[in-house]
């Protein structure tokens, strides 16, 4: 089997970075009530 990947570095904008957190905490929040259920 082979398996190839790629990996990139990111060089987000402020606003990207801002975006990027927002999604993170809400995927948090997602994940984490999905568990208490």
């Amino acid at each position: 089997m082979f398996n190839l990947t790629y990996e990139f570095k990111l060089k987000p904008t402020a606003s990207q970075v801002v975006l990027f957190e927002e999604w993170l905490e809400r995927c948090r929040k997602v994940y984490n009530y999905a568990l208490a259920e």
